[in-house]
Formats: structure tokens, C-alpha cells, sequence
């Protein structure tokens, strides 16, 4: 399995290309970190599963020592 950020969106590929999330967003990063998934975009800033943790532009995400930190 991939995932592929594009500007229009987070895509899965594996056999065939499907939408994971953010329809219309330009993604500029993730992370998959077991079953979570972080997405740093500029429309949404960073989200968790879903869910809004951060409402300002992102650009990065990385790991440093076990913890995640945004680029914004």
C-alpha cells in the first residue's frame, strides 16, 4: 500500500487509486502512525483522523523523540 498527498487530496494505491481523505485540498504531508492519520494541508491545517487538531496553514510534519510537530 501507498499513500500519495496530491492537490486534490490523499490517495491510497494499492491494486487501484482511491481517495482516503481531504477531497479538493492540496495535501502537503502526512504521517500514518498505527491506525492514526495526521494531514498537513493549507486549507485545513493539521487533522487527525478526520478531526481538526490545528486551524492554521501547514506545511511539514515530522518526528523528533517519539513526538509529532507541524510546520506552520
Amino acid at each position: 500500500m501507498y499513500l500519495v498527498g496530491t492537490k486534490n487530496g490523499l490517495y491510497e494505491v494499492k491494486g487501484k487509486v482511491e481517495r482516503v481523505c481531504c477531497d479538493g485540498e492540496e495535501v502537503y504531508d502526512f504521517l500514518l502512525r498505527g491506525k492514526d492519520l495526521y494531514v498537513c494541508s493549507a486549507d485545513s491545517g493539521v487533522t487527525l483522523n478526520g478531526k481538526k487538531l490545528l486551524d492554521d496553514s501547514c506545511w511539514r510534519l515530522y518526528e523528533y523523540n517519539g513526538k509529532l510537530f507541524a510546520l506552520v
